[in-house]
C-alpha cells in the first residue's frame, strides 16, 4: 500500500514538472508550508535543533521557512534541466572549479543545504566529470524515479549498498573523476566525531581515507537560494596535506557560517547528534529530551512545542498527500498572485543595488527598511530590524571596505542582534583577510574581537598562525 501511494505521488510530480518554474514554486512553497502544520516528531526535532545550534527565540519561524524552502527545491528538481536554463546562478569560488577541472583526482565535499541537485547539475554544466555517492531510498518506486531525475541531467552515480562500492570509487579516482559526497549526516558509514555547531557530530570519513591512496584535491561546494529565486554558488579548497580530522573540521566549520547565513536551508529534521559516545543512537524521543536538557543547560528559554508530539508520532505519508492533492486542486488560487510584497520593496532594491554592485544605494534602501520596520506598530516580537546593519557590513565588505564593515557589524551588536550572528561576520572578515593573504591582520581582528567566541576564534587563529609560520619559514630558506 505505501510503495502504490508513493508511486501515485510521483506520477503526480511528473505531471506537474511541465508547468511553469514560477507556478511550480509558488505551488510547492504552499506545499511546504502546510508540511511544517503537520505533527511530526520530525518537525519538533528540526525546531529544537535550531533552538540550540543558532541560540535564537526564532526557531519556529526557521523551521516554517525550511519547508517552504524544500517546497521549492521539489519543484525546481522534477524538472532540472529546465530549471537550470531558467535560474540565475552566481559562482564566488572559481578557484574551486579550478581545482574540478585539473587533471587530478578530487573528492568534492558537500551537504543537504540550499538545492544539492541544481549545484550538481550546475557542475557538470561546467565541464567537471562528476560521479555521487548515493543512498537507496527505502521504496523501490522512489528509487527508480531518483535514478531518472539524476541520469537526466548526466549524474552517474555510485550505491553505498553496491558489493563493488570501494572498487568503483578508486576506478574513478585512476580516471579523475571527481566523486562527491553529501557528508552532513550521521549515516551508517565510517565517520569521525567532528563539532558542528560546538557539538561532536559523527562526519563520514570514508572517501578521505581512500582518496589518500592517490594524492587527491579536496574542496567544497554548496548552493544557497537568494531572495530573488537566484542562487549563490560557496566553495572552498583545502590542503589535501591535512588529516582526515582537520580537513572535516574545516568542512563542518564552514558548513556552519553558510548555515548561520541561510538557516531556513538545511535539513534541521535530521538528527544530527544522536550518537552517543558509545556509538550507539538515540531513539527519536530519547533524543528530543536530550535536546531539551542541551537547551536548559544553554541557559536558553525552551521553546514552545506541542507536549504529545513525540507520544503521537509521525503522521502517515497518505495524510500529507492528501493535503498535497487539495492543493493542487485549489492551485488557480495560488498562482493568482494576489498576496502583496510591497512591505519589503527597500529590501528588494537594496539587494537588487548590492547585486549591480551600487553599494550606496543599497546601504540607503537597506536603512529606509531598517526604519520602516521599526516604525510598524504590530511588528512581530522576534524581528529585530537592526539586523540589516549586518547586511550593510556584508555590502561594505564585499567593496573591500573593512572599517566600514565592522562598524555595521558593531552597531547591530549594540542593538542586541543575535550574538552568533555577530560572531560569525568578524570571522567572515577574518576570513577575507585570509583570502588576500594578509594572514597576520586576520589573526589581529580574531585577537580583537576573540571574546564574541573564545573557543573557535582560537582555534581559527592557531590554523592562521600555524599557515604563517609556514610561510615565513619558505621564505627565509629562499
Amino acid at each position: 500500500m505505501r510503495d502504490l501511494v508513493i508511486r501515485f505521488a510521483l506520477s503526480l510530480l511528473n505531471l506537474i514538472s511541465v508547468l511553469p518554474l514560477g507556478i511550480r514554486r509558488t505551488f510547492f512553497r504552499k506545499v511546504g508550508s502546510c508540511a511544517n502544520l503537520l505533527p511530526f516528531k520530525e518537525r519538533t526535532v528540526a525546531r529544537l535543533q535550531a533552538k540550540l545550534c543558532l541560540q535564537t527565540s526564532n526557531a519556529a519561524e526557521i523551521i516554517r521557512g525550511m519547508y517552504r524552502h524544500f517546497g521549492e527545491n521539489i519543484a525546481e528538481s522534477i524538472s532540472i534541466k529546465s530549471t537550470l536554463g531558467s535560474v540565475k546562478i552566481r559562482c564566488e569560488c572559481e578557484d574551486v572549479f579550478t581545482a574540478l577541472l585539473t587533471d587530478k583526482p578530487t573528492i568534492l565535499l558537500t551537504a543537504h543545504v540550499g538545492n544539492w541537485e541544481l549545484l550538481a547539475a550546475y557542475t557538470l554544466s561546467r565541464g567537471v566529470k562528476l560521479s555521487s555517492v548515493a543512498r537507496p531510498a527505502r521504496s523501490v518506486s522512489a528509487q527508480r524515479f531518483i535514478e531518472k531525475l539524476r541520469a537526466g541531467y548526466g549524474l552517474d552515480l555510485v550505491w553505498r549498498s553496491d558489493p563493488g562500492f570501494a572498487r568503483k570509487i578508486i576506478n574513478h579516482f585512476k580516471s579523475n573523476v571527481t566523486v562527491a559526497a553529501l557528508i552532513d549526516q550521521d549515516t551508517e558509514v565510517e565517520s569521525i566525531p567532528i563539532p558542528f555547531f560546538g557539538i561532536a557530530a559523527q562526519t563520514p570519513s570514508t572517501l578521505l581515507r581512500i582518496a589518500r591512496r592517490f594524492d587527491s584535491n579536496v574542496v567544497t561546494l554548496l548552493s544557497f537560494r537568494d531572495p530573488d529565486g537566484s542562487f549563490v554558488v560557496k566553495g572552498k579548497s583545502f590542503d589535501s596535506r591535512l588529516s582526515d580530522h582537520e580537513i572535516l573540521t574545516e568542512y563542518n566549520l564552514f558548513l556552519e557560517d553558510c548555515v548561520r547565513q541561510y538557516p531556513e536551508q538545511w535539513v534541521w529534521v535530521h538528527k544530527r547528534w544522536r550518537a552517543r559516545a558509545d556509538g550507539t543512537k538515540m531513539r527519536t524521543a530519547e533524543y528530543i529530551t536530550w535536546l531539551k536538557e542541551q537547551i536548559q543547560l544553554s541557559q536558553q528559554p525552551l521553546l514552545a512545542t506541542t507536549p504529545d508530539v513525540a507520544a503521537r508520532g509521525s503522521i502517515s505519508f497518505a495524510a500529507l498527500l492528501l493535503i498535497f492533492m487539495l492543493l493542487l486542486a485549489c492551485r488557480p488560487f495560488f498562482v493568482a498572485g494576489t498576496w502583496q510584497t510591497g512591505q519589503y520593496e527597500y529590501l528588494q532594491r537594496a539587494e537588487e543595488y548590492s547585486r549591480q554592485g551600487e553599494t550606496d544605494q543599497a546601504i540607503a534602501e537597506y536603512i529606509r527598511h531598517i526604519e520602516y520596520r521599526l516604525a510598524l506598530p504590530n511588528r512581530p516580537e522576534w524581528e529585530n530590524p537592526y539586523f540589516y546593519y549586518l547586511l550593510i557590513g556584508d555590502t561594505y565588505l564585499g567593496k573591500g571596505n573593512v572599517t566600514q564593515a565592522l562598524s555595521s557589524y558593531e552597531i547591530a551588536e549594540s542593538r542586541k542582534v543575535d550574538r552568533s550572528l555577530i560572531s560569525d561576520r568578524f570571522r567572515s572578515v577574518a576570513n577575507w583577510y585570509e583570502s588576500r593573504g594578509e594572514l597576520q591582520q586576520a589573526i589581529d581582528l580574531l585577537a580583537k574581537y576573540r571574546d564574541r567566541d573564545p573557543l573557535l576564534f582560537d582555534a581559527v587563529r592557531d590554523r592562521l598562525a600555524k599557515q604563517l609560520t609556514e610561510r615565513e619559514d619558505t621564505l627565509s630558506v629562499q
